[in-house]
């Protein structure tokens, strides 16, 4: 059976394709991608209809600008602070939903500004975003998708992502995107089971970049989810799918959510230990 991409997902890397080499896709999206490398999505994990790219501080023209290829494809630039630059968002309507698109990049320093990376498009400025930029893995859509979608995309390497995640949702001030948050992480731990040896030789090689890094994003998830009744299992539950897991009751959710965070949380105290690939 042919697996479809998602419509929402596919508007945009047609609108960026001189740049996927460039830019990684990261936030919600991830996950979904890494489930299309497996053949298939299965249990889908939350997504939107915001699509959140890194790109490095300064991304060199390929003809036309991203700024310029977005306007042809129908998006409109749209303000979002009051800041110079301002930060900024990439919206087009679409029947009942809008597809939008915002730009990350990392901040070198303690404040988060908002940088012109190209001409015409700024990104906001956030910490941790090298972890995503520089640690990635292709995925060739082709081998999915018959000709629909005939490019390679990057997203994080998932130990990268799941650390970025650790890291940032304490920060977070939504409360609902910090639960998602959590749950990406939750999703791609349990999902990709048979990926487990791989994020341990690539939290190994984080760790030995970023040690503190490593060592913060396990103190926060041990914090998060210290029992079965933590708030971070809480997340997960109120995150949860309808769908997902349905031979478990909530109890029993949150007995195997728990057991399943706290593996990840041990996969990450003992990282620097592990032997590298």
């Amino acid at each position: 059976m042919r697996t479809e991409i998602d419509p929402t997902l596919l508007i945009g890397l047609r609108a960026l394709e001189p740049y996927l080499a460039d830019i990684v896709i990261v936030g919600g999206w991830a996950p979904y991608l890494y489930a299309l490398h497996q053949g298939a999505v299965r249990s889908s994990p939350p997504r939107t209809a915001d699509i959140d790219i890194a790109v490095p501080r300064a991304l060199p023209p390929r003809g036309p600008s991203i700024d310029e290829l977005l306007s042809r494809a129908g998006f409109e630039c749209e303000f979002r602070s009051r800041d110079v630059p301002p930060v900024t968002a990439y919206v087009a309507r679409r029947g009942d939903d809008d597809v939008e698109i915002e730009f990350i990049t990392d901040s070198l320093g303690a404040d988060e500004q908002v940088v012109e990376v190209q001409d015409g498009l700024t990104a906001q400025e956030l910490h941790y975003v090298r972890l995503l930029l520089e640690n990635t893995w292709t995925i060739d859509l082709a081998k999915f998708f018959h000709g629909d979608a005939g490019q390679e995309v990057r997203v994080p390497t998932p130990a990268a992502f799941m650390l970025h995640k650790g890291l940032v949702y304490r920060k977070r001030s939504d409360q609902l995107k910090k639960e998602k948050d959590l749950y990406y992480v939750f999703y791609v731990v349990d999902t990709f089971v048979e990926w487990h040896d791989w994020i341990r030789s690539d939290l190994s090689t984080l760790a030995a970049r970023w040690p503190a890094w490593l060592k913060r994003c396990a103190a926060n998830l041990g914090g998060a989810f210290a029992a079965s009744d933590s708030a971070g299992v809480q997340a997960l539950l109120n995150q949860r799918p309808q769908t997902a897991y349905s031979g478990l009751n909530d109890d029993q959710f949150r007995e195997y959510a728990w057991s399943t965070m706290k593996a990840l949380e041990e996969m990450m105290r003992t990282a620097p230990q592990s032997s590298g690939r």
